[in-house]
């Protein structure tokens, strides 16, 4: 097995998304958020931990989406 390539929290942020603050990943690795591998203060993103989640972060947006109410339709 191969060892997966870390990006530090700039690069990591602009593959995320290129309007995200690097500080605003690190936020969400210290809450567990989003998987990192920590060595004292140095922080890195694994690809594979960013697309995991981009795929829960959807699944939340489409789960928040489908518990909007509908409006009723007056007769």
């Amino acid at each position: 097995m191969t060892t997966p390539l870390l990006m530090d929290a700039a690069t990591a942020a602009k593959v995320l998304d290129p309007t995200m603050s690097p500080k605003t990943l690190l936020r969400l690795a210290r809450s567990g958020q989003i998987a990192s591998r920590r060595r004292g203060r140095l922080v890195r993103f694994a690809m594979e931990d960013l697309e995991a989640y981009k795929d829960a972060a959807a699944k939340r947006e489409d789960a928040a989406y489908k518990l909007v109410p509908t409006r009723k339709k007056r007769l």
